[in-house]
């Protein structure tokens, strides 16, 4: 709190300090909130994997699959909210790398189990990074967690697994 008072030469301004500090609490409450929902996006895509698994019947497993699908959009969308949301904060940080998914028949006989635990991985991972940064007082971080595989990183893999997993059929 209190950005201008520490600044020499200039006189504390408490409008626009509040503005700050709400500006800024806000923008924690709706990480929060985002992160929480991909959490539970990724809980969903898990859920519909194993439903789709276990059921016999057409109608069970049309179903199971439409859940499939709605989660992957699902946890998609949440991964790319976040990612876009520190993007915009994080200018200096690699947003992206050249990841793309591959399937081999192996992994559609698994019903890709390989895939989700990836994405479970990369989502922990992220998480870790945003924790760390963000939300623990007097953390502090190193370089190596804002180069290389940093958050941004881990959120375009999980955003890109899903991408590509909607369209494969198990």
């Amino acid at each position: 709190m209190g950005a201008f008072q520490n600044s020499p030469g200039r006189r504390s301004n408490p409008f626009a300090e509040n503005f700050i500090d709400r500006q800024i609490d806000n923008f924690l409450s709706e990480l929060q909130d985002k992160l929480s929902l991909l959490r539970s996006q990724l809980a969903q895509v898990e859920a519909s994997r194993t439903s789709i698994l276990e059921t016999f019947s057409p109608e069970e497993q049309r179903l199971a699959r439409r859940g499939w699908e709605q989660s992957l959009k699902g946890i998609e969308r949440a991964s790319g909210d976040v990612w876009t949301m520190l993007r915009y904060l994080l200018t200096g940080l690699e947003d992206r790398d050249k990841f793309k998914p591959h399937f081999s028949a192996q992994d559609r006989g698994a019903g890709f189990q390989r895939q989700v635990e990836f994405m479970a991985e990369e989502t922990v991972q992220a998480e870790r990074k945003i924790r760390h940064y963000f939300f623990e007082s007097g953390s502090i971080v190193h370089a190596e967690d804002l180069t290389g595989e940093n958050m941004l990183i881990h959120l375009f893999h999980v955003r890109q697994m899903a991408k590509e997993l909607k369209d494969e059929k198990f």
